[in-house]
């Protein structure tokens, strides 16, 4: 695992400037983003740590017969994360057909979509201890429904999980 993590965090390592183009990094195609279906996604603020970490999609189980399914998605999210801030339900039209106006309860459009009862805590497994503590806050700082509160890259650098 620590030489995956290495790789992720090398990427990250060069600061962009004006004589280098930022570098991005492709996700895999099956890799589904957390905002792709929702305004103010940019993915520079994904990152797939957890997949590396766990050899899986943090959000894998959002898919049926038919394919991507956002509410089944915002129901995982809700799960994780908690619900969205009013802030987030008001930058958007699409969230506010899914959540009151204050973020606090999920709509009827839920459907049968119920939110899970999982936890970040209960799908790590393969962690312990202050380790598996550590890449939770990790991850936590980054599972942020506002773009503008999640750390940078820089700043995940820096974490004490990585270190």
């Amino acid at each position: 695992m620590a030489s995956r993590l290495n790789a992720w965090r090398s990427a990250f390592r060069n600061t962009p400037s004006s004589s280098r183009p930022t570098r991005n990094i492709a996700l895999p195609r099956e890799t589904p983003m957390e905002e792709e279906a929702l305004p103010y996604y940019k993915p520079e603020h994904y990152y797939p740590i957890w997949d590396l970490s766990e050899g899986k999609h943090l959000f894998g189980d959002i898919f049926d017969n038919g394919g991507h399914d956002p509410l089944k998605h915002l129901a995982l999210m809700v799960a994780l994360i908690g619900p969205p801030p009013s802030e987030f339900v008001r930058r958007s039209e699409t969230t506010k057909q899914c959540f009151d106006p204050s973020g606090k309860s999920p709509c009827l459009l839920l459907g049968n979509a119920t939110i899970p009862s999982v936890s970040l805590e209960s799908l790590e497994s393969r962690l312990s201890g202050q380790e598996k503590e550590s890449f939770i806050q990790f991850m936590r700082s980054m599972l942020k429904w506002l773009p503008e509160e999640r750390r940078t890259a820089r700043q995940l650098l820096q974490d004490p999980w990585l270190l």
